[in-house]
């Protein structure tokens, strides 16, 4: 009778592990759908939050407080940037400087919103894109130059950037830099000064210029001497060592390289001892007895 009564105990404990291990895979069961139903929760708010891919400041917003959104409503929500402190300029490159530019050159350029203060912004040039833009026939590439942003003086307490996107800036692409050079007005070497103005003196010295090897390289100015025009000249032109163009032009002036001896200054650090060339002159006529000489001069 013990033994059976044993027997029945372990059919009993049996029966209970059994009901136990019902009762765990039935919660692991719960425990499965509950985490599907928080996966299915955590899917329904990523697929509702919308997450932009980069960091940045929102310049633009195309889209309302409680507006539906979501392909193809709206294609684009915002308009961020993603540093201002760096930008990037797009400038219209001439077909006919493509072969004078090359990334790596330093960039100088002006921005109307600071016109009256004319502040100078410097950049690198970094890319010269291939693709071609034709702006009534004229043929322009787009340059790409980095540009370090930086804050308004202006505004101390609030941190302004001056430089924004869209704006329009008018832009200098540096190939060369020659400092403490001297620069003659391209009017002063256009000018050509009638031969009735010429003394015999001069137009001796221009022909005997003119038979040098090398007056290719030479132009002629007209300078005030003895209260009459005469002819000195610059060196303007020519190759240096490397094989490149020695001067530089730079708006309306040109680099001299050389002058004539007659053009030094007798004092080099007084501007008031500098020669001054003539720039123009009026229309020559037939002189009359009470004509006089008029030459502008600079």
């Amino acid at each position: 009778n013990q033994k059976i009564g044993y027997k029945k105990d372990e059919e009993q404990a049996k029966l209970q592990l059994d009901a136990a291990d019902a009762q765990v895979d039935a919660a692991r069961a719960k425990v499965q759908e509950a985490d599907a139903l928080v996966a299915k929760a955590e899917l329904g708010l990523k697929l509702n939050t919308v997450r932009a891919p980069a960091s940045g400041m929102i310049i633009d917003r195309k889209v309302v407080l409680g507006q539906l959104i979501g392909p193809p409503l709206s294609a684009q929500l915002f308009t961020i940037a993603p540093d201002l402190g760096h930008l990037q300029l797009h400038a219209q490159i001439a077909e006919g400087d493509i072969g004078k530019v090359r990334p790596g050159l330093k960039a100088q350029f002006h921005v109307y919103a600071y016109a009256d203060t004319n502040t100078l912004f410097q950049g690198t040039l970094t890319q010269v894109r291939m693709l071609p833009t034709n702006l009534q026939g004229a043929v322009f590439y787009d340059g790409l130059i980095d540009v370090d942003n930086q804050y308004d003086p202006n505004f101390k307490k609030a941190q302004v950037w001056m430089l924004r996107p869209g704006m329009t800036a008018t832009v200098d692409i540096i190939r060369r830099v020659h400092k403490d050079v001297w620069k003659m007005p391209t009017s002063a070497l256009n000018f050509q000064l009638d031969e009735q103005f010429q003394s015999a003196a001069a137009r001796q010295k221009i022909q005997k210029f003119e038979a040098r090897p090398d007056h290719d390289d030479w132009q002629m100015v007209w300078v005030m001497k003895d209260h009459q025009p005469w002819p000195v000249f610059v060196r303007v032109g020519g190759l240096n060592e490397a094989g490149e163009v020695a001067g530089i032009a730079e708006g309306q002036f040109k680099e001299v390289l050389q002058w004539d001896p007659e053009l030094s200054p007798p004092d080099p650090k007084n501007p008031a001892t500098y020669p001054q060339v003539i720039t123009s002159a009026p229309p020559a006529h037939k002189s009359g007895f009470f004509d006089q000489v008029k030459l502008k001069i600079s």
